[in-house]
């Protein structure tokens, strides 16, 4: 036992991070508790955070710093005895018990009991240790008489790293201590290490502190390694070769049975009991996997392979038997995988797995070819996609003369034979595929696609009703109409051959066909412009959904009646359902629809002109471009777009709305198209690019006149609205447009605009509005409900005076009635919201 050591007089200060929080927390477990338990890995830091803890207090502090050789000291208890027992005065002080990890003799621990049962009037006790409360100071827990300072809570956090590099002259973005925190989980040794690193420039730059660090590997090597036996060291690296790892699954890998206290100190334990390696020791670690052979390798793979199987968990099987070079179960687990609906954020793990089986295995399975064709199609890789979908056609075409070859025998009955079976259950499963990608096929067009429902409507008795489940029509889109693909022609005229149309859907969608129908005839609705249809449609299907729980219809649903009620000007109340639907998206784990759902309320704080929120979520998605376009992101896309015109970033736009243009042009799909040309064309014009916007406009009119759409004109409010304006005035109208169509559009855009002005505008083409006193008090007994004669009365004026000025505001405002008047006022702040 060393008695007040001399090397805590060696730290400085002056260069060590302030650990404030710390302190509070001390001083917090001190006031209600005798015993503080400091419980951390090597290089947590507990004996500086401690003695800054020391040297900030007022109170005097005995520091003893234990030793393995303790464990055999008989004096020990005497010796601590008596330098307590000197303190007779009743003054306050602190023991700290430094490394009291190196103490694991059971007479030794009750000691220790004894001494504090015996000075615990006036004397407060902290240990410092790398394990946790032994079990002998049960007692302390029951009483209450002990708190925990754990790693979690000694790990530094963003500011502190931030204050600790400044401190040293090491100045850090905000994305290096991110990357800092992501790496070293805060601890504060590695933070030392790379510290040092970075103000001796011992590594060549910042990123190559993180990539065998050897100043890293030789800490965790003599402070860490060396004290593990050998068969702890074989053991972590066992399970170093696992991602991550959930405790049954490690005793059933390496064998061992009590492993959580030493996991616990040397993994990061996450949720759902799952440990991961920190990554610092995980590299560590990886550099130590030669020491394993090849075949130990395998069958550590093969076993995490098994026990994931087991626990359903196909695609990491898949992954693990693969490391395996099993390919056998790795396609098992991959089909199974695949049969089911995949998650977008795995998709790119999946085409990974898939394009690294060998290929003469590959062809000729029909749920991984369905499943690259599929991936293709996301990534717009439509040639790649085609050779897929043919290669569906060959393997259902040998299966088809595998099944007549065996299908009948020498007397001429029909086989029920296993390999019979078999072989038709293949044949079966592979024209489900077939129909799947087929229908989310671009080159087939809705035609064709009809033709295929019909002979899908006769082959349900042969598929057991199950065959569609895993076709999407919205594909995560808020929209029906417009998801995986453009169903317009299908659905405009939706009153011709209702009843046919409808019994069709009902029959290939089975239970929510009709719900579904019905949804994409209230969308088509709001795209015509008929709000008023739209949300009748949209209220009975609502209620509906809710009781049966479709939440992909649910969410295209509510998008929709709140788009209808944004029309009318009820921004507000429309958020209020965006709540309720986020509500629903949580309750039923729907994640995958989180992404748009968050761009649908980008758009809606556009539309109030809250530009920093709309930006704070551009932030979510920092890159310039698009390392790998994708179909399911097309929505963001389209918002992002948007976002960039509101900033003013115009040749941004257009460039950015060009791309995506293509994308749709190459996929047949005519709304996308007209919403790009659209949104060119506002940001041309507002680049003073006149001539081009014109002929955006114009390409967008004729492509949507077709099917009578004017919400996705009207819905650009203002911006579009100038566009079209000037574009009649230039008298260089396309004769194939309709001049009542153009009408309509110009008059709703101009409302829209009305009731949304700050909708795409920079902050510097906001409108300045200047509204007398006396107009802005009646605005504001409008908007307190008062009628004309109510408010004539109030102020004591003439009923005619009260209209003069009500038709002055309108005019200032740009308005038609009192709804839209509130809504500019406030949206300008000319008065609050109540």
């Amino acid at each position: 036992m060393i008695i007040n050591p001399e090397s805590l007089k060696n730290i400085n200060s002056e260069y060590i991070l302030n650990r404030k929080r710390i302190v509070k927390k001390v001083d917090s477990c001190l006031s209600c508790s005798n015993i503080v338990y400091f419980f951390a890995p090597i290089g947590s830091g507990k004996t500086i955070a401690m003695n800054y803890y020391v040297q900030k207090i007022k109170i005097d502090v005995l520091w003893f710093e234990m030793e393995r050789k303790d464990n055999n000291n008989i004096n020990l208890f005497n010796s601590l005895f008596k330098i307590l027992n000197k303190f007779n005065d009743n003054k306050k002080r602190i023991v700290v018990l430094d490394s009291f990890d190196l103490i694991s003799d059971s007479q030794r621990l009750e000691e220790f009991i004894t001494l504090i049962n015996k000075f615990s009037q006036n004397f407060k006790y902290i240990f410092l240790s790398r394990k946790k409360i032994p079990a002998c100071f049960s007692l302390f827990i029951a009483k209450s008489m002990i708190q925990v300072v754990n790693s979690k809570d000694l790990c530094f956090n963003k500011d502190e790293i931030n204050e600790f590099y400044s401190k040293n002259g090491i100045m850090l973005s905000q994305n290096k201590i991110n990357k800092l925190i992501e790496t070293t989980r805060g601890w504060p040794a590695i933070l030392s290490i790379f510290l040092m690193c970075l103000k001796l420039q011992l590594t060549s730059n910042f990123e190559s502190l993180f990539v065998h660090n050897e100043y890293v590997n030789d800490f965790i090597y003599k402070n860490i390694w060396k004290k593990f036996n050998p068969e702890i060291q074989r053991f972590l690296i066992i399970i170093s070769l696992c991602d991550e790892i959930e405790i049954n699954q490690c005793k059933e890998i390496t064998g061992e049975g009590d492993l959580e206290d030493f996991l616990e100190e040397v993994m990061n334990l996450h949720n759902n009991n799952i440990y991961v390696l920190n990554p610092i020791m995980g590299n560590f670690l990886i550099d130590r996997q030669s020491e394993l052979a090849d075949e130990e390798k395998v069958d550590v793979y093969k076993k995490v392979g098994i026990w994931y199987e087991k626990s359903n968990l196909n695609l990491e099987a898949a992954k693990y038997y693969g490391k395996a070079n099993d390919y056998k179960n790795e396609i098992r687990n991959l089909e199974k995988f695949c049969s089911k609906k995949i998650e977008f954020k795995k998709i790119e793990i999946v085409e990974d797995y898939i394009r690294n089986l060998p290929q003469d295995i590959l062809k000729n399975n029909s749920t991984l070819c369905a499943t690259m064709a599929f991936i293709c199609i996301i990534y717009y890789k439509l040639d790649e996609a085609i050779k897929w979908y043919e290669n569906l056609l060959n393997i259902r075409d040998e299966l088809n003369e595998k099944v007549k070859s065996i299908s009948k025998n020498e007397d001429g009955k029909i086989d029920t034979t296993k390999e019979f079976l078999k072989y038709s259950r293949i044949l079966l499963e592979t024209e489900k595929n077939i129909d799947f990608i087929y229908f989310h096929m671009p080159h087939f067009n809705n035609k064709d696609m009809v033709k295929k429902f019909l002979e899908m409507k006769i082959k349900k008795p042969k598929y057991n009703n199950k065959f569609i489940e895993n076709i999407s029509l919205t594909f995560n889109f808020p929209s029906i109409i417009n998801g995986i693909r453009d169903i317009s022609s299908i659905c405009v005229n939706y009153n011709e051959k209702f009843k046919e149309k409808k019994n069709l859907i009902s029959d290939i969608y089975g239970d929510y066909g009709i719900s579904l129908f019905n949804l994409a005839c209230a969308e088509i609705d709001y795209e015509k412009d008929n709000i008023n249809k739209c949300l009748i449609k949209l209220t009975s299907e609502i209620i509906d959904y809710k009781r049966k729980a479709h939440i992909d219809m649910l969410f295209v649903a509510y998008i929709i009646f709140s788009k209808s009620m944004i029309v009318n000007g009820y921004i507000n109340e429309a958020k209020i359902h965006l709540t309720t639907l986020k509500e629903f998206i949580k309750e039923k784990e729907a994640d995958y629809l989180m992404k748009n759902f968050e761009a649908v309320y980008a758009r809606f704080n556009l539309l109030n002109g809250k530009l920093k929120e709309a930006n704070d979520w551009i932030l979510l998605y920092p890159t310039e471009t698009e390392p790998r376009f994708n179909l399911l992101d097309m929505y963001k896309y389209f918002t992002k777009a948007r976002i960039y015109i509101a900033n003013g970033e115009y040749i941004k736009a257009n460039t950015f709305l060009q791309i995506i243009y293509k994308l749709n042009y190459e996929y047949n799909n005519t709304y996308r198209i007209a919403e790009c040309c659209i949104l060119q064309s506002i940001a041309l014009f507002k680049s003073k690019d006149e001539q081009l916007a014109f002929a955006k406009m114009e390409e967008a009119l004729i492509l949507m006149q077709n099917f009578d759409y004017t919400r996705i004109f009207a819905d650009e409010g203002e911006a579009c609205y100038k566009v079209l304006n000037n574009y009649i005035k230039s008298k260089n109208k396309d004769k194939r447009i309709d001049e009542k169509y153009i009408k309509k559009i110009l008059l709703r855009t101009r409302e829209f605009g009305a009731i949304y002005p700050k909708y795409l505008k920079i902050f510097d083409e906001f409108p300045e509005i200047y509204l007398t006193k006396s107009e802005i008090k009646i605005l504001y007994l409008i908007n307190k409900g008062m009628s004309n004669i109510e408010i004539s009365e109030y102020l004591n004026i003439k009923k005619d005076t009260v209209k003069f000025h009500t038709k002055n505001i309108y005019s200032k405002l740009n308005v038609k009635n009192r709804i839209q008047a509130i809504k500019v006022a406030k949206e300008f702040g000319i008065i609050k919201e109540i």
